[in-house]
């Protein structure tokens, strides 16, 4: 197949509110940064699901260049694997309500200008750990869900205080984990989490975990389990099926 791309200010003058770049769209290897610079005021909502962009070295910083370019986005899906998620990529995108990446590790903290993201997903890479700062976000009320879903993140990818230390206050957060390789939960990392005293917090927590790992007894030898307990939105289960919750079947040798 020839080798496509879209030159700099593809479309002249022409706006779009919405642009989308179907994964159908195979042929295309390269996006210039500006080819939709007439756009950069007048688009909401970007995605690029064509998943066979290839990094231009001569413009090492194309992917930050070129979602930075558009000055009032509100949804930005890039199904594209980034690689490193750096932390000037969220620069020009404090109005992004909705963020889609496939990321493979996050450097920094590339989403504390946004105040107004309601739904992250980072989904279908290789993120195998998350550091202190990589879910900071701006000051925000309401609700926010936070997608991990199919990466590579075990029991000890989460330094302590990224649920909590650093996410959004007033904010109730749901979390979703499935599809990795998480056996346990530490108890430093998830039990502030799903305690916070004004209960801002809750989990979805879908990984089939080893209930006979006592790194995760505290789910129910805690004397908040009672409390632990109501706030999952939907009790992960064991490997074998069991539900985690069930104090009276598991951790019994903890």
């Amino acid at each position: 197949m020839p080798n496509f791309s879209k030159p700099e200010n593809a479309f002249g003058k022409i706006t779009f509110n919405t642009i989308i770049i179907r994964e159908e769209c195979s042929s295309l290897k390269r996006i210039h940064p500006n080819a939709f610079s007439y756009q950069s005021k007048n688009t909401r909502e970007l995605s690029i699901e064509a998943r066979n962009l290839i990094s231009d070295k001569s413009l090492p910083n194309f992917f930050y260049d070129f979602v930075n370019s558009f000055e009032n986005l509100e949804f930005l899906g890039y199904d594209s694997t980034i690689g490193t998620l750096k932390e000037k990529f969220g620069k020009n995108l404090n109005t992004i309500r909705k963020l889609f990446l496939r990321v493979d590790s996050i450097e920094g903290s590339p989403f504390s200008n946004m105040s107004e993201i309601r739904i992250l997903r980072l989904e279908d890479g290789h993120l195998n750990y998350l550091p202190k700062n990589a879910l900071k976000f701006g000051k925000s009320n309401g609700s926010f869900a936070i997608f991990l879903s199919n990466n590579k993140l075990n029991g000890s990818s989460f330094e302590k205080g990224v649920l909590t230390s650093t996410s959004p206050k007033n904010v109730i957060v749901s979390l979703s984990l499935q599809a990795n390789q998480i056996k346990y939960l530490d108890e430093a990392v998830f039990k502030p989490f799903l305690i916070n005293q004004t209960h801002n917090y809750f989990g979805i927590i879908s990984e089939p975990l080893d209930c006979d790992d006592c790194r995760s007894a505290w789910i129910c030898k805690s004397k908040e389990s009672e409390q632990i307990k109501e706030t999952f939105f939907r009790d992960p289960k064991c490997v074998d099926g069991r539900l985690i919750t069930d104090c009276s079947k598991n951790f019994l040798k903890c």
